[in-house]
């Protein structure tokens, strides 16, 4: 008995890739919301699959007929499809994720904002009329020491990984564009 045609196993290892690709080659964790992307992508790799399975069902009935590559073929050709949108999918969460984490950055640093302008406030306002000017020296002391220095603050921004992952790419690329001009 001869092999299978060179269309049917391309459609096998079409299907095979898609499958194991981005989005596709996760697990779905029940209480997940499916992304309308995602659910376009997992209906993608279904009608591959059954176009598979109609090259398979017809190899099987006449292995030397015809009528199984044209199933075969637009098995592998759905299958790419579907394996490009699930790569598509996996960088709109990724982007998703990263927009959630820019929002919430933004919220923590008007939060910081303002708990340093009312720091400021309390140190201009002196809280008592007869403490004057001996009491702005002892709360400009005790507001420089609510806010946070520069350097501790600079910790807290490097501390979160996206920030610190940037702050390093950037870093190398400009060492390798100062690399490329010397050379």
């Amino acid at each position: 008995m001869e092999g299978a045609p060179s269309e049917l196993l391309q459609a096998r290892k079409a299907v095979e890739l898609a499958s194991r690709s981005g989005i596709l080659g996760l697990e779905r964790s029940s209480g997940a919301p499916e992304v309308e992307e995602e659910k376009h992508t997992r209906e993608t790799l279904t009608r591959a699959k059954a176009f598979l399975v109609q090259a398979e069902s017809a190899y099987k009935k006449h292995p030397k007929s015809n009528n199984v590559v044209q199933p075969a073929h637009t098995a592998a050709q759905i299958a790419e499809n579907a394996r490009a949108l699930a790569l598509g999918v996996v960088g709109g969460n990724l982007i998703r994720q990263l927009e959630d984490e820019l929002a919430r950055v933004r919220a923590e640093l008007e939060e910081t904002r303002a708990e340093l302008s009312k720091a400021n406030a309390k140190s201009e306002d002196p809280k008592t009329s007869r403490a004057g000017a001996q009491a702005s020296e002892p709360q400009a002391e005790s507001g420089s020491l609510a806010q946070p220095s520069p350097a501790s603050r600079l910790a807290r921004i490097v501390s979160r990984p996206s920030v610190l992952f940037g702050l390093i790419g950037w870093g190398l690329a400009v060492l390798l564009l100062l690399r490329r001009q010397s050379n």
